[in-house]
């Protein structure tokens, strides 16, 4: 995320329906050890509702985000690989993002203490035609990020199968 012109820059994750894509995340760990709870993702739907005074005004948006189905992100404990010693580790996770032919859409994708916690994320036909307008109002937002947990200071490390693009909010 960057700052612009009282806006914000954002790197927004693209695919195709009908395809699967990964993305490699690598995490600062103390341990080789941990629970495998600590490593799931998601991908959620964004409901905005819009919010009025007394005046029946607009006076804002209310959002809710509920998990999404299709599209859906996976990982096999099977991908982790750790390396270090001495109580100093990474450790990379390989998430599986797969979306149905039948998908299509714009989401929030997060996983474990990313920073901000939502990352754009969108399923179409044509990689071109992804621009902020196309999330829900509201998604960019700034939002000061705690880091807590065994896993730390996450780093998105490779991905395929899909593209990145800058979106403006």
């Amino acid at each position: 995320m960057e700052a612009t012109d009282a806006s914000m820059k954002w790197t927004a994750l693209v695919m195709q329906p009908g395809t699967t894509a990964n993305l490699c995340v690598t995490y600062s760990v103390g341990t080789n050890d941990l629970p495998l709870s600590d490593f799931a993702a998601a991908i959620y739907r964004v409901t905005v509702t819009p919010t009025y005074d007394s005046n029946h005004n607009l006076s804002g948006h209310g959002y809710s985000y509920s998990p999404a189905t299709d599209p859906s992100i996976s990982w096999d404990s099977s991908s982790l690989h750790y390396s270090g010693a001495n109580g100093s580790f990474t450790v990379t996770v390989v998430y599986t993002i797969s979306a149905s032919n039948i998908v299509s859409g714009f989401y929030d994708l997060t996983y474990p203490n990313n920073c901000p916690p939502l990352i754009p994320f969108a399923v179409v036909g044509s990689f071109t035609t992804v621009s902020s307008s196309d999330f829900p109002q509201g998604f960019f937002f700034d939002s000061s990020c705690r880091l807590e947990g065994s896993l730390g200071h996450p780093t998105v490390t490779g991905y395929s199968g899909m593209i990145t693009t800058i979106v403006q909010g």
